[in-house]
């Protein structure tokens, strides 16, 4: 009998014992197509990569005295590489195509063609959505155009460096096209030093939140230093934050309109939109803290941008003219009865434009910087492996070793190699012979620290699993795209073209809406028809600009297809990594969606949240952990209402196109199990089906989600 296989159990009956298992981890353990980008790289040069790092990895468990697991069986790589590649199980046709292949090169061409699909861009969203802390719903402004910047980016592979550049020096409004990228900066707005954390954290593999308060207890760095740090993008306004000229109009319009205090708040209300925005002048300046106590600094002593490690970057700040006359000696803080130290000193420097985020970014992003390539290289590492090289991924000191240190320097080495491309990077790893081994659990690992003798066993995550059970609904789950709601984006363009009486005519409504919401609604209407029609109008443009864009890539013509590419998407629409046109709103279905196209995070109670899904507060909180309430929406919940007692889903229809119980029961393992059933399995199922004709394949279905085998990636 298989790993995870075991004897069919009555329905229901099998709950207590479905609950011990749960709750614990086990104890054992024709040519595809690719993508543009997945053809840049040949695959000779990456079978060269993989037999490098299997070399390297199989000396070091050699030293070790460890030896390498077995090549694992055809069935468990495929069902391992769909959930690791596309967060999702095989349907059986997807399956049954892959096991009759007879070519030496199938699973290369498999990892070729999942990395080329939608799946993959949904998966990664999933994971990068974690670490981001993106959310639909922000206190500044909707959330999803920085969800849509997320994905596309994943679609259109854009370099790893680059994604983090952009993200770092983000400005405009998160309503424009393409600029969604500010929600990094909105989703902390009002807490500079927190985003400042939680960067170095994410990218750079440091933690630096001790230091907020006070000199790292166990590190090297110093209050000091996380200030000067944080004045890389102290100088930016994020959110509601208006320049001098905006703040004289505003100040104009009050008085010619005789606006009273209700009024003005309802002119900011309606154009509040106006104002979900990052920008402002960047100095590189920021203050220390008005009860600091460390003899390196004063309290509220103006400091400048300086990096922490690695190269240091010149802003060239120009010293502040010094004052005409002294203030009378601490005159007014006595009247106040102020201690003098807490008083803000004159400034040190004058605030010029110095474009420290580009400077933060680009020392960030830098090849040569001593963690930035460490750390998105042992994240993937784990991503793939299930275990890192350096253990915890995001708090690496300046003592932190590896547990393969020749294996680091060597991944390290390919990243930058290969232009921080995630896919070739995935690609590497997957064609390895190490990743393409038996799987070990956490408790049996021979060598500590990530080297160990094959992937690790683990669970699914709330996204596999609920991306898995919506296969069993409908077909081509990754490929169900359309339109959707472009109410958010159409209203904030039709503000953006409204005159200022326009907005005075909105707010008067807006104000006035309790008592006649119906003229508010209208007007907001009228505005959105009009926003609509526009919307139309590009449309039309740019289908012609996208057939010329055809006929160009039909041809080979780089500089026209550059050129092409470039109109469509200043009018706000983009071209995807396989050359189709998207405007950055699409979906998935009304009903079953994948768990990238649903409220980011769920609600609570919600199937995602209740297996561990991060409510994206925290950097990676999602978890893998069993409880009670999982075993029992799996048992009384999800499974009962939406895949087994629903005739119209899509396994059952399959189910039942089959005449024959032996072909029934194998499309129910291949769907579930992504393998065919034992001769034993298969005499149980019969019996099964004969002893309960009606309801029989629906209690096989019911056990083998239910089950180990199921819930875990081996």
């Amino acid at each position: 009998m298989r790993p995870f296989a075991t004897p069919w159990t009555p329905f229901r009956l099998a709950a207590p014992l479905l609950f011990a298992c749960l709750m614990t981890t086990p104890s054992w353990a024709d040519s595809a197509g690719s993508d543009r980008s997945l053809q840049r790289v040949r695959r000779t040069q990456i079978q060269a990569k993989c037999a490098a790092i299997d070399a390297l990895l199989e000396g070091a468990l050699a030293q070790a005295g460890v030896q390498p697991n077995e090549r694992c069986s055809d069935e468990i790589f495929l069902r391992r590489i769909y959930l690791d590649a596309i967060g999702r199980i095989p349907t059986a046709d997807e399956a049954q195509a892959f096991l009759d292949c007879e070519s030496p090169d199938k699973r290369a061409d498999l990892i070729d063609e999942l990395l080329a699909s939608e799946g993959y861009v949904s998966h990664q969203f999933n994971y990068f959505a974690d670490l981001l802390r993106a959310t639909s719903r922000m206190r500044r402004g909707p959330g999803k155009p920085y969800l849509d910047w997320i994905k596309r980016s994943l679609q259109n592979n854009k370099p790893y460096d680059q994604f983090v550049r952009e993200l770092i020096t983000s400005e405009g409004n998160i309503l424009e096209p393409d600029a969604g990228a500010v929600g990094y900066y909105l989703r902390d707005t009002g807490m500079i030093e927190d985003n400042m954390s939680n960067t170095v954290r994410v990218f750079l593999g440091t933690r630096l939140e001790c230091a907020q308060c006070h000199d790292h207890p166990y590190d090297d760095w110093t209050q000091k230093q996380y200030m000067e740090m944080v004045a890389f993008t102290a100088g930016i306004k994020v959110g509601n934050y208006y320049t001098r000229e905006e703040r004289k109009e505003y100040q104009r319009l009050i008085k010619q309109h005789d606006m009273d205090k209700e009024m003005q708040r309802a002119y900011r209300r309606v154009n509040q939109p106006l104002t979900y925005a990052v920008g402002g002048p960047e100095h590189g300046l920021y203050r220390l803290p008005k009860d600091y106590q460390y003899s390196d600094g004063k309290p509220n002593e103006e400091v400048k941008a300086t990096t922490i490690f690695g190269d240091s970057v010149d802003l060239a700040f120009e010293n502040a003219p010094k004052p005409r006359r002294k203030r009378p000696a601490n005159a007014k803080a006595k009247a106040q009865g102020k201690s003098a130290k807490n008083q803000r000193p004159p400034r040190k420097y004058k605030r010029i434009d110095l474009d420290s985020r580009a400077a933060y970014a680009q020392w960030m992003t830098a090849p040569d910087n001593p963690r930035f390539t460490t750390v998105i290289a042992n994240r993937l590492w784990k991503r793939a492996m299930g275990v890192a090289l350096i253990e915890p991924v995001d708090d690496i000191r300046d003592i932190t070793k590896a547990a393969d240190p020749a294996l680091m320097t060597y991944l390290e080495k390919q990243m930058i190699c290969m232009g921080y491309d995630l896919k070739q990077f995935y690609r590497m790893l997957y064609n390895t012979r190490h990743y393409q081994r038996t799987s070990i659990s956490s408790d049996r690992m021979a060598v500590d620290e990530g080297l160990t003798a094959g992937p690790l066993l683990r669970r699914m995550s709330a996204e596999q699993l609920w991306d898995s059970l919506a296969t069993f609904s409908v077909p081509n789950i990754d490929d169900l795209q359309w339109e959707t709601d472009t109410k958010v984006y159409d209203d904030y363009q039709a503000l953006k073209s409204s005159t200022v009486e326009e907005k005075i005519e909105l707010a008067e409504a807006y104000q006035d809406r309790v008592k006649n919401p119906e003229k508010y609604r209208a007007l907001r209407r009228k505005k959105s028809r009009q926003a609509a029609q526009a919307q139309k109008k590009a449309q039309k443009t740019v289908q012609t600009l996208y057939q010329q864009y055809k006929k160009a890539r039909a041809s080979g013509d780089e500089e026209m297809i550059m050129g092409m590419s470039a109109e469509i998407e200043e009018m706000g629409f983009f071209l995807d990594a396989k050359g189709k046109l998207r405007n950055g709103r699409s979906g998935y279905t009304k009903y079953i969606k994948r768990a990238s196209e649903l409220n980011s995070p769920e609600r609570g109670g919600h199937l995602l949240r209740q297996f561990g899904q991060s409510d994206r507060q925290q950097i990676e909180a999602s978890h893998r952990d069993a409880s009670v309430t999982q075993i029992l929406n799996l048992l009384n919940g999800y499974v009962d209402t939406r895949v087994i007692n629903t005739t119209s889903t899509l396994l059952l229809r399959k189910i039942l196109q089959e005449e024959d119980p032996v072909a029934r029961i194998k499309q129910i393992y291949l769907s579930t199990y992504t393998r065919h059933p034992t001769p034993q399995e298969m005499d149980e199922g019969l019996r099964v089906v004969k002893a309960n004709p009606r309801h029989g394949y629906q209690d096989l279905i019911w056990t083998q989600i239910n089950s180990l085998e199921f819930l875990f990636i081996q």
